[in-house]
């Protein structure tokens, strides 16, 4: 078998992915899929190599594309099950967790309960 046919390329919500025959169907193939179905939210990296998102500070660690992302601009993908895709150019370059102390839904939740008090009343 020659390793032209070894490799499927597919396309997933703009990303060329090629998924290796025997791996389709696979968790690979899966994640990708999900991407179609996640928050997408757009970051400006930090000269250190950071983001900063939902209260937290994300390092990007170097990968085969770039050695540093600094002041690119990154799309971060956020899943149900808190699992964090980050993209540079439709790319994944990252893929993280949500940290269980500071959750988007906890935050979504608190923000949605808190009052409002109209302009100009006075206590």
């Amino acid at each position: 078998m020659d390793k032209a046919s070894q490799f499927k390329t597919t396309r997933y919500g703009g990303l060329h992915v090629n998924v290796a025959v025997e791996q389709e169907g696979t968790h690979i193939d899966r994640a990708l899929k999900e991407l179609n179905f996640c928050k997408k939210y757009e970051r400006e990296v930090n000269n250190d190599n950071t983001i900063r998102f939902n209260g937290e500070i994300i390092q990007l660690p170097p990968s085969k594309y770039k050695i540093s992302y600094a002041k690119c601009k990154v799309e971060v993908c956020l899943l149900e099950d808190d699992r964090i895709y980050i993209l540079y150019q439709n790319k994944v370059i990252h893929i993280t967790k949500m940290s269980k102390n500071k959750s988007h839904k906890e935050i979504e939740e608190f923000l949605s309960k808190r009052g409002y008090v109209p302009y100009g009343v006075k206590f």
